[in-house]
C-alpha cells in the first residue's frame, strides 16, 4: 500500500497545503500501520519516502513541523 502511494506522489504535483495535507496522512498512516509490521522502521522509512517525494514533487515545499502534524491529526482540524 505505501510504495503504491510513493508512485503516486511521483506522479503529482502539489501546492504547499497539498504537501502538508500528505505530512499529516503520513502520520495517519504510520500510526495505524506500525503494528501489522514485525519492524516499525520498515514503515517509517517508507512513510519517509513519501513524505520526500511529495516534498521533490510540491511547488513551494514548506512543510509542517512533525508537531503541528500531529495536533491536526489529534484533534481533527484538517
Amino acid at each position: 500500500m505505501i510504495k503504491t502511494l510513493i508512485e503516486c506522489v511521483r506522479l503529482c504535483t502539489f501546492s504547499r497545503y497539498g504537501f502538508q495535507q500528505i505530512q499529516v496522512d503520513s502520520y495517519f498512516i504510520q500510526t495505524r500501520l506500525w503494528r501489522f509490521a514485525s519492524d516499525e522502521k520498515i514503515i517509517v522509512n517508507l512513510i519517509d519516502e513519501v513524505i520526500t517525494s511529495s516534498k521533490k514533487r510540491c511547488m513551494d515545499p514548506i512543510g509542517m513541523e512533525r508537531s503541528v502534524s500531529v495536533y491536526y491529526f489529534i484533534t481533527g482540524n484538517l
